[in-house]
């Protein structure tokens, strides 16, 4: 297994080539720092502080939730939740809105750069309906996220997205908004999507994984589909926030697709 890079949100042209990379199996993604600026990120701080309020929630997984609906498995729906009640949701209420649009620019067009300039995309279904473009994953004290691999093309509500994605892998992405005290790293495991018996065994601590703190600000765009992973337990009175979600290649390799 590879490690990811970690390069600047100047450098990201020059590294135009890492999606493809990925789904070639030859990297397994990068770090990019500083993409949002502090002024963005200080907006987007304060946007989510004025929006969780009223904002749906989702439990996900060891004290965890996310704000907007996820096409991902939940603690309340393991498998995932039905593609109609994913659409209705996020015509409801949409994470894409906690960043402005100059913060949603800035992330965007470091995909692209990393994507090879390819166009940005968010899913749309037959009728018409948007996907998520984005989720907020919030950890407060004490939680985290456990070992897991972000390949869902199984789930019966990533049918429709199965006919639109090149399904060799699925991204995973997320921009840290807040980090907590302690803990709360990205932790990659030595373990590929198949090896769910060795993922599931005692004592993942001592398994072999690369530990890493993606700042505030920052995005981070990785080969989830592939490789287990996992939040460690956050500790501290600041959760920790990212706006994240699921990637892939368009299935005809002219753009790129994300999604909450």
């Amino acid at each position: 297994m590879q490690r990811l890079i970690e390069i600047s949100a100047s450098e990201v042209a020059a590294h135009g080539r890492l999606v493809d990379d990925i789904y070639e199996e030859r990297a397994l993604g990068a770090i990019v720092r500083g993409v949002l600026a502090p002024e963005l990120l200080r907006r987007a701080v304060e946007r989510v502080a004025a929006m969780e309020p009223d904002a749906p929630r989702v439990d996900t997984a060891e004290g965890g939730y996310a704000l907007g609906v996820m096409l991902a498995p939940t603690a309340s729906a393991p498998r995932g939740p039905s593609f109609d009640d994913y659409l209705a949701a996020t015509e409801r209420w949409s994470a894409a809105e906690l960043l402005d649009a100059d913060a949603r620019a800035a992330v965007d067009a470091a995909r692209s750069a990393l994507a090879g300039g390819r166009a940005v995309r968010t899913p749309v279904a037959p009728d018409g309906r948007s996907y998520a473009a984005a989720t907020l994953h919030v950890f407060p004290d004490g939680s985290g996220a456990p070992l897991h691999c972000d390949s869902y093309d199984a789930l019966p509500c990533h049918e429709q997205l199965n006919q639109l994605v090149d399904r060799r892998t699925q991204l995973s992405w997320y921009v840290p908004l807040s980090l907590p005290e302690r803990g709360g790293a990205l932790s990659v495991f030595q373990l590929r999507h198949g090896d769910a018996a060795a993922a599931a065994a005692p004592h993942q601590q001592d398994l072999p994984h690369d530990s890493y703190r993606v700042g505030p600000g920052d995005l981070i765009v990785f080969d989830g589909g592939r490789w287990f992973h996992r939040v460690d337990t956050c500790y501290g009175a600041t959760p920790r926030r990212t706006w994240a979600g699921f990637g892939g290649l368009a299935a005809d390799g002219q753009s790129v697709f994300f999604w909450g």
